[in-house]
């Protein structure tokens, strides 16, 4: 697959996202030449306007023209696409089984929403820092995703009037969060998760910056993250999110977590909610379509304290591959697949790496979900393979992890990373 003629305007409509505009003109072009490059693009683009179903039918077109591995690794992704019903939220109230409201007639200026799911360890903490807190002008809405009930024993211990709590059918990350969206009646939107913990001064930093400048939309701040390992020891990161790049947002690692967010909740008429089809990374997806309506601004400070867990069940942490799965996904729902026909941060790939690439899908087509394609975007080619292997081998498949960090060695035969990381594996791998 070679780029066309075309390609340069083609490229320079999409990177200023004038979709519209590159589906006519493609079209134009693709009406007089059978080129697979043209049809790969428009099958891309096509799925970033939401005509999923046509995106296969002409990536299939591609498929048949050309056997080069971006068509097949884009067919695969397009494919996969294809089968989402794009729903945010809209019959979420409807999933709402039992629903406890403290003060019917409450008129918050902050809704805070809680998603849970069997954590009912956990939560108090959570609720306590919300308490804590030195703004008071807020309602706490905590969506039970159809989890056990014993986070209902803490709420009875810390009901407040100003709390709602929503028990609904079991509908995943995305489908609860929309359930406390759509009974949010605040005019400021912010989120906490049912093990996490924001500090007391949170809140009023970020509602008293909203206030005095209206022309904010959504604002954010930094986050501490701890990661608490199997073995039972603490791993402490500060976050600090830094100002906002809007371009980097799709293809590097998002610069928030929800929690460090607050934004009005006019901007729900743009994002609407979640989108339900996601497994996992539904606050990044979400990030993004809340971007697309309305500017970001950073107000440095710490909000709170985002908990990881290694092998616990939390409301939309899923296992590694599968969530690079859902992040691949996310790229093509965007139009930000790195194989359209012009290449990367306009290069082309090199001959190696897609010879490698193809030898890769084709001995190993389980793993090509778990490519971490938004890595290519900024980083060298074989990250591709290394970032896999390195979520191979967090989750313990450590031959499956060895075959990923080889791809990873074959296109940097000298990167002392991927050998100690080879060296690691085999290691863990004769211990076992």
């Amino acid at each position: 697959m070679r780029p066309y003629p075309e390609s340069r305007e083609i490229k320079e409509l999409v990177d200023s996202e004038r979709w519209e505009e590159a589906k006519a003109r493609l079209e134009l072009l693709a009406s007089k030449q059978n080129d697979s490059a043209m049809l790969n693009d428009l099958a891309l683009i096509y799925a970033r306007l939401g005509e999923r179903k046509k995106a296969v039918e002409v990536i299939e077109q591609a498929k048949a023209l050309d056997d080069d591995v971006r068509i097949w690794i884009n067919h695969y992704f397009l494919t996969e696409l294809s089968k989402w019903g794009c729903e945010r939220g809209e019959n979420a109230l409807k999933r709402i089984k039992e629903l406890k409201v403290g003060d019917p007639n409450l008129k918050p200026k902050l809704s805070i929403i809680m998603r849970t799911y069997n954590r009912g360890q956990l939560i108090e903490k959570s609720i306590r820092s919300v308490l804590n807190q030195k703004f008071q002008d807020w309602e706490l809405v905590i969506a039970n995703d159809g989890g056990s009930r014993d986070v209902e024993k803490t709420l009875e211990k810390l009901w407040d009037k100003r709390m709602v709590y929503a028990y609904a059918e079991h509908s995943g990350p995305a489908g609860v969060f929309n359930v406390g969206l759509r009974l949010a009646r605040g005019k400021y939107i912010g989120f906490l998760d049912d093990d996490d913990i924001i500090y007391p001064e949170h809140w009023e930093r970020m509602v008293n910056y909203l206030d005095r400048y209206p022309e904010v939309k959504v604002l954010y701040s930094d986050l501490n993250l701890r990661w608490l390992r199997r073995n039972g020891k603490l791993k402490n990161k500060a976050h600090l999110a830094k100002e906002y790049r809007a371009q980097k947002l799709k293809t590097e690692f998002y610069i928030m977590q929800l929690m460090a967010i607050v934004f009005r909740k006019e901007g729900l008429e743009k994002a609407i909610g979640f989108l339900e089809d996601l497994r996992s990374s539904v606050d990044w997806e979400f990030v993004i379509r809340l971007s697309e309506g309305f500017e970001f601004e950073y107000l440095p400070g710490f909000a709170g304290e985002w908990y990881g867990r290694e092998g616990s069940e939390q409301v939309g942490k899923r296992p590694a591959v599968d969530r690079l799965l859902q992040n691949n996904l996310i790229l093509y729902y965007y139009g930000a697949s790195p194989f359209f026909s012009w290449g990367i941060r306009n290069h082309l790939p090199s001959e190696k790496f897609l010879r490698v690439l193809k030898e890769f899908c084709n001995r190993f087509p389980e793993m090509v979900p778990g490519l971490s394609l938004r890595s290519i975007h900024h980083r060298r080619e074989f990250h591709l393979f290394y970032q896999l292997a390195k979520e191979l081998e967090k989750g313990n498949q450590l031959p499956k992890a060895m075959t990923a960090y080889r791809f990873a060695l074959s296109l940097s035969a000298f990167m002392p990373k991927i050998w100690h990381k080879i060296i690691r594996v085999w290691i863990k791998f004769r211990k076992n």
